[in-house]
Protein backbone atom coordinates (compact mmCIF):
# COMPACT_ATOMS: atom_id res chain seq x y z
CA UNK A 1 0.00 0.00 0.00
CA UNK A 2 2.79 2.12 0.75
CA UNK A 3 4.49 1.70 -2.56
CA UNK A 4 0.99 2.26 -4.48
CA UNK A 5 0.68 5.48 -2.93
CA UNK A 6 4.14 6.75 -3.26
CA UNK A 7 4.94 6.79 -6.77
CA UNK A 8 8.66 8.29 -6.98
CA UNK A 9 10.11 4.83 -4.77
CA UNK A 10 12.28 3.25 -6.85
CA UNK A 11 12.21 -0.69 -8.18
CA UNK A 12 15.37 -0.59 -6.80
CA UNK A 13 14.35 0.34 -3.50
CA UNK A 14 11.20 -1.70 -3.97
CA UNK A 15 13.22 -4.84 -4.22
CA UNK A 16 15.83 -3.43 -1.28
CA UNK A 17 12.52 -3.54 0.79
CA UNK A 18 11.21 -7.18 0.04
CA UNK A 19 14.66 -8.15 0.57
CA UNK A 20 15.18 -7.26 3.81
CA UNK A 21 11.66 -8.11 4.82
CA UNK A 22 12.27 -11.23 3.61
CA UNK A 23 15.44 -11.54 5.67
CA UNK A 24 13.87 -10.83 8.82
CA UNK A 25 10.60 -12.49 8.55
CA UNK A 26 12.22 -15.88 7.96
CA UNK A 27 12.91 -16.68 11.66
CA UNK A 28 9.51 -16.63 12.12
CA UNK A 29 8.67 -18.52 9.54
CA UNK A 30 5.39 -21.11 11.02
CA UNK A 31 4.82 -18.34 14.54
CA UNK A 32 1.48 -19.74 15.26
CA UNK A 33 0.83 -16.03 17.08
CA UNK A 34 1.27 -14.61 13.58
CA UNK A 35 -1.28 -17.34 12.63
CA UNK A 36 -3.97 -15.86 15.09
CA UNK A 37 -3.78 -12.27 14.10
CA UNK A 38 -4.64 -13.98 10.60
CA UNK A 39 -7.36 -15.90 11.73
CA UNK A 40 -9.31 -14.18 14.55
CA UNK A 41 -9.26 -11.04 16.57
CA UNK A 42 -7.10 -11.00 19.85
CA UNK A 43 -9.20 -9.28 22.28
CA UNK A 44 -6.01 -8.75 24.03
CA UNK A 45 -4.39 -6.36 22.30
CA UNK A 46 -6.46 -3.11 22.99
CA UNK A 47 -8.61 -4.48 25.74
CA UNK A 48 -11.30 -1.44 25.03
CA UNK A 49 -11.88 -2.57 21.63
CA UNK A 50 -15.14 -4.99 20.86
CA UNK A 51 -13.71 -8.34 18.54
CA UNK A 52 -14.91 -6.66 15.29
CA UNK A 53 -12.52 -3.18 16.14
CA UNK A 54 -9.84 -5.40 16.71
CA UNK A 55 -10.31 -7.18 13.94
CA UNK A 56 -10.15 -3.99 11.63
CA UNK A 57 -7.38 -2.92 13.51
CA UNK A 58 -4.73 -6.36 13.20
CA UNK A 59 -5.86 -7.36 9.85
CA UNK A 60 -3.04 -6.02 7.95
CA UNK A 61 -0.60 -5.75 10.49
CA UNK A 62 2.92 -7.06 8.99
CA UNK A 63 3.67 -9.64 11.05
CA UNK A 64 0.75 -11.70 9.11
CA UNK A 65 2.93 -12.11 6.74
CA UNK A 66 5.57 -14.28 8.62
CA UNK A 67 3.35 -17.09 8.13
CA UNK A 68 4.21 -17.15 4.26
CA UNK A 69 5.33 -21.09 2.98
CA UNK A 70 8.86 -21.54 4.26
CA UNK A 71 10.09 -25.42 2.74
CA UNK A 72 13.17 -24.58 4.09
CA UNK A 73 12.62 -23.09 7.87
CA UNK A 74 9.23 -24.79 8.12
CA UNK A 75 7.79 -27.73 7.25
CA UNK A 76 4.82 -26.01 5.03
CA UNK A 77 2.37 -29.29 5.62
CA UNK A 78 2.27 -28.78 9.05
CA UNK A 79 -1.11 -28.56 10.41
CA UNK A 80 -1.21 -25.09 12.56
CA UNK A 81 -4.88 -25.21 13.16
CA UNK A 82 -7.99 -27.06 12.46
CA UNK A 83 -11.83 -25.63 12.07
CA UNK A 84 -15.36 -27.68 13.44
CA UNK A 85 -17.93 -26.61 11.63
CA UNK A 86 -21.66 -28.29 12.00
CA UNK A 87 -22.87 -29.44 8.87
CA UNK A 88 -26.37 -29.15 8.74
CA UNK A 89 -27.04 -30.38 5.17
CA UNK A 90 -26.02 -33.75 6.32
CA UNK A 91 -27.69 -33.58 9.39
CA UNK A 92 -30.64 -32.60 7.57
CA UNK A 93 -30.12 -35.52 5.03
CA UNK A 94 -30.10 -38.09 8.01
CA UNK A 95 -32.90 -36.47 9.46
CA UNK A 96 -34.81 -37.52 6.49
CA UNK A 97 -33.42 -40.46 5.49
CA UNK A 98 -34.55 -42.07 9.14
CA UNK A 99 -38.20 -40.02 8.61
CA UNK A 100 -38.62 -42.17 5.10
CA UNK A 101 -37.62 -45.36 6.73
CA UNK A 102 -40.00 -47.96 7.38
CA UNK A 103 -39.38 -49.34 10.64
CA UNK A 104 -40.97 -52.39 12.35
CA UNK A 105 -41.67 -51.89 15.91
CA UNK A 106 -38.90 -54.32 16.76
CA UNK A 107 -36.58 -52.36 14.91
CA UNK A 108 -37.79 -49.21 16.26
CA UNK A 109 -37.25 -50.70 20.17
CA UNK A 110 -33.90 -51.78 19.24
CA UNK A 111 -33.42 -48.16 17.77
CA UNK A 112 -34.09 -46.78 21.11
CA UNK A 113 -31.83 -48.59 23.24
CA UNK A 114 -28.99 -47.95 21.10
CA UNK A 115 -29.88 -44.16 20.43
CA UNK A 116 -28.63 -42.79 23.86
CA UNK A 117 -25.13 -44.88 22.38
CA UNK A 118 -25.05 -43.54 19.27
CA UNK A 119 -25.37 -39.64 20.05
CA UNK A 120 -21.97 -39.41 20.38
CA UNK A 121 -21.36 -40.99 16.70
CA UNK A 122 -23.74 -39.28 15.12
CA UNK A 123 -22.49 -35.25 16.61
CA UNK A 124 -19.28 -36.60 15.24
CA UNK A 125 -20.60 -37.54 11.74
CA UNK A 126 -22.19 -34.09 11.38
CA UNK A 127 -18.65 -32.03 11.67
CA UNK A 128 -16.94 -30.89 9.26
CA UNK A 129 -12.94 -31.14 10.21
CA UNK A 130 -10.77 -28.26 8.13
CA UNK A 131 -7.12 -28.18 8.66
CA UNK A 132 -4.91 -25.19 7.74
CA UNK A 133 -1.11 -25.37 7.16
CA UNK A 134 1.09 -23.02 5.96
CA UNK A 135 0.70 -24.73 2.12
CA UNK A 136 -3.00 -23.94 2.38
CA UNK A 137 -3.08 -20.75 4.69
CA UNK A 138 -5.01 -18.13 1.89
CA UNK A 139 -7.73 -20.44 2.35
CA UNK A 140 -8.33 -19.06 5.73
CA UNK A 141 -9.53 -16.19 4.19
CA UNK A 142 -11.57 -17.41 0.60
CA UNK A 143 -13.42 -19.77 3.22
CA UNK A 144 -14.59 -16.82 5.33
CA UNK A 145 -14.96 -14.48 2.37
CA UNK A 146 -12.28 -11.95 3.34
CA UNK A 147 -11.20 -11.18 -0.01
CA UNK A 148 -9.21 -8.11 0.51
CA UNK A 149 -6.91 -10.42 3.17
CA UNK A 150 -6.99 -13.08 0.48
CA UNK A 151 -5.53 -10.66 -2.27
CA UNK A 152 -2.53 -9.08 0.40
CA UNK A 153 -1.30 -12.46 1.61
CA UNK A 154 -1.56 -13.96 -2.00
CA UNK A 155 0.73 -10.88 -3.42
CA UNK A 156 3.24 -10.96 -0.60
CA UNK A 157 3.80 -14.85 -1.26
CA UNK A 158 4.37 -14.06 -5.17
CA UNK A 159 6.55 -10.59 -3.40
CA UNK A 160 8.58 -13.02 -1.23
CA UNK A 161 8.89 -15.99 -3.13
CA UNK A 162 12.36 -18.15 -3.01
CA UNK A 163 13.63 -14.32 -1.43
CA UNK A 164 12.25 -15.77 1.79
CA UNK A 165 15.50 -17.58 2.44
CA UNK A 166 17.94 -14.19 2.08
CA UNK A 167 20.48 -13.73 4.91
CA UNK A 168 20.72 -9.97 5.49
CA UNK A 169 23.95 -9.94 4.71
CA UNK A 170 25.05 -7.77 7.95
CA UNK A 171 26.96 -8.46 11.12
CA UNK A 172 23.94 -9.87 13.07
CA UNK A 173 23.47 -11.32 16.82
CA UNK A 174 20.42 -13.17 17.10
CA UNK A 175 19.06 -13.81 21.01
CA UNK A 176 16.50 -16.72 21.79
CA UNK A 177 15.29 -18.61 24.51
CA UNK A 178 13.77 -21.91 25.18
CA UNK A 179 12.03 -24.31 27.81
CA UNK A 180 9.54 -22.01 27.37
CA UNK A 181 5.45 -22.75 26.60
CA UNK A 182 4.88 -22.13 22.96
CA UNK A 183 1.95 -21.30 21.07
CA UNK A 184 2.09 -23.86 18.13
CA UNK A 185 -2.25 -24.93 17.59
CA UNK A 186 -5.61 -23.86 17.90
CA UNK A 187 -8.94 -25.47 17.20
CA UNK A 188 -11.67 -22.94 16.13
CA UNK A 189 -15.42 -23.62 16.13
CA UNK A 190 -17.59 -22.16 13.56
CA UNK A 191 -21.60 -22.25 13.55
CA UNK A 192 -22.83 -20.13 11.40
CA UNK A 193 -26.27 -21.23 11.57
CA UNK A 194 -26.01 -19.81 14.82
CA UNK A 195 -23.99 -16.75 13.67
CA UNK A 196 -21.19 -18.22 15.59
CA UNK A 197 -18.12 -17.61 13.31
CA UNK A 198 -14.11 -18.63 13.36
CA UNK A 199 -13.33 -15.30 12.83
CA UNK A 200 -15.43 -14.57 16.14
CA UNK A 201 -13.26 -16.94 18.94
CA UNK A 202 -9.95 -17.35 19.69
CA UNK A 203 -10.23 -20.89 19.40
CA UNK A 204 -8.45 -23.86 22.07
CA UNK A 205 -4.63 -23.32 21.83
CA UNK A 206 -2.14 -26.30 22.72
CA UNK A 207 1.42 -25.19 23.91
CA UNK A 208 5.14 -26.89 22.95
CA UNK A 209 8.76 -25.60 24.38
CA UNK A 210 9.91 -22.65 22.71
CA UNK A 211 10.95 -19.31 23.29
CA UNK A 212 7.08 -18.02 24.14
CA UNK A 213 6.48 -16.44 20.59
CA UNK A 214 8.45 -18.80 17.60
CA UNK A 215 9.17 -22.40 18.03
CA UNK A 216 12.16 -24.04 17.52
CA UNK A 217 11.87 -25.29 13.94
CA UNK A 218 11.97 -21.19 13.06
CA UNK A 219 15.77 -21.37 14.68
CA UNK A 220 16.82 -22.49 11.52
CA UNK A 221 16.95 -19.59 9.79
CA UNK A 222 19.54 -17.91 11.53
CA UNK A 223 21.38 -20.66 11.79
CA UNK A 224 21.42 -21.17 8.18
CA UNK A 225 22.63 -17.74 7.36
CA UNK A 226 26.05 -18.60 9.25
CA UNK A 227 26.80 -20.27 5.81
CA UNK A 228 25.09 -18.03 3.82
CA UNK A 229 26.88 -14.92 4.12
CA UNK A 230 30.24 -13.52 4.98
CA UNK A 231 29.31 -11.01 7.46
CA UNK A 232 29.22 -12.98 11.66
CA UNK A 233 26.23 -14.09 12.85
CA UNK A 234 26.33 -14.51 16.41
CA UNK A 235 23.56 -17.04 18.05
CA UNK A 236 23.51 -16.50 21.84
CA UNK A 237 20.63 -18.84 23.78
CA UNK A 238 19.02 -18.40 27.29
CA UNK A 239 17.04 -21.23 28.59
Amino acid sequence: MFFKRYPPITQEQKDKFIESFASVAAPYSGAFEAYQFLAAPRRWIVPTLSPNSTYELVKFFAGVYWMSPSDVIYDPETVIAKVEQKDYKKKNEQQQQIKQKKKSIFESLRSNKQKQNNNNKQSNDNIVLTKFSISNITSTFSSTNRTLMLSAMENMQTQIGKKFFAAPNVETVVFYGSGKLTERFATYFDDSEKGYHLWENEGIIESEFGDGTVNSASLRAPFMWRYMQQPNVLIKEYT
